[in-house]
């Protein structure tokens, strides 16, 4: 009986501690910035406001974007292009903030009409 119970409790902790990854659709990239201070990654924001996953306690900015990589540095481009043509966007978040502790980094870039 108490193995049960240990098990059911160590259960529902891991399951508690998965979180999901969020998502804005439709959006207009607002602002993008990048800082050496901060590291290689883009901070950006849009007019919509994503609900926020556990980490996500930052409210000035919506995603991050790292910048290590030759496929990073596309979805920059396509970051870049929706922010100049006010073209709007789909944005999917990766579940988890890894660039900076408190905004959740983002998976997908896609262009939308």
């Amino acid at each position: 009986m108490k193995t049960k119970i240990i098990i059911s409790v160590l259960a529902l902790v891991f399951l508690s501690a998965i979180t999901n990854s969020t998502d804005v659709s439709e959006a207009i990239v607002t602002e993008l910035s990048l800082s050496r201070t901060n590291g290689a990654f883009v901070l950006i924001n849009t007019d919509k406001d994503p609900e926020k996953i556990g980490c996500a306690t930052n409210n000035s900015w919506d995603y991050t974007l790292p910048l290590e990589t030759s496929f990073d540095d596309k979805q920059y481009a396509a970051l870049l292009t929706a922010y100049a043509s006010k073209r709007k966007v789909l944005l999917k978040g990766i579940g988890s903030c890894n660039e900076f502790s408190s905004i959740e980094s983002v998976d997908m870039v896609r262009l939308i009409e």
